[in-house]
């Protein structure tokens, strides 16, 4: 379908849960610079399949969004998706994870400036200027084989969040951070890798229900439940 609010046109894609899968949240799947909401479909069906509901959208001027193109306007259309869905009460901004990679990485970091969700999944993000608060439970992949430049814009996150927290109450305080830096991976092929949709699937787990033991939601997850 397509969200057509504040002077966008976002084309989207919704993955659903099995019907007799009640979701336990919601993903927002941004993709990076020169792709298209085509390229996530590997991590929105995983996410799907462990029980949470995933738009990917395509930002302008990407894929079936013919709209021109600036970076400015790709972050300000995504806000405008999120805000919609969240009105239209398709989404609890409470149980929501924006994911992005590259540019939706780092769209995704921004966002939460003005998009308060429960967690962000940042896949080897772009550089992301200046913003004035770190989002809520920051999950963020680096890949051994990416360009220097976007390694330290990892690096830089982790250092402006104090470092790893983990913890079940820094998921219940909405602090926690953690930086996964890859082995054998590259820019692009963390989209579909399996540790990136089993880490991130853990991570979104531990948001929705930070007082269950972790070491229970890992089990689930391996057990496809």
């Amino acid at each position: 379908f397509a969200i057509n609010t504040g002077d966008c046109h976002i084309p989207v894609t919704l993955t659903d849960p099995a019907p007799d899968v009640s979701p336990a949240g919601s993903v927002v799947l941004i993709h990076g610079l020169s792709a298209n909401r085509k390229l996530m479909t590997y991590l929105a069906e995983d996410f799907a399949g462990h029980g949470f509901r995933s738009y990917s959208i395509d930002l302008p001027g990407h894929g079936d969004n013919s709209d021109s193109f600036s970076m400015s306007r790709a972050q300000f259309c995504a806000t405008m998706a999120v805000d919609w869905l969240t009105r239209e009460d398709k989404i609890d901004p409470a149980k929501t994870t924006l994911v992005g990679h590259s540019l939706g990485g780092a769209i995704a970091i921004r966002m939460a400036d003005v998009e308060p969700v429960a967690a962000t999944i940042a896949i080897s993000p772009g550089p992301t200027g200046s913003q004035a608060r770190m989002p809520a439970n920051l999950l963020v992949f680096s890949a051994s084989a990416d360009i220097t430049p976007l390694k330290r814009v990892a690096a830089r996150l982790a250092e402006d969040a104090g470092g790893e927290r983990t913890a079940p109450d820094d998921f219940a305080q909405k602090r926690a951070f953690d930086l996964e830096r890859l082995p054998h991976s590259t820019h692009t092929s963390l989209i579909t890798d399996r540790r990136v949709a089993h880490r991130s699937e853990q991570w979104m787990m531990q948001t929705v229900f930070p007082q269950i033991d972790p070491k229970t939601l890992a089990l689930n997850l391996d057990l496809g439940t």
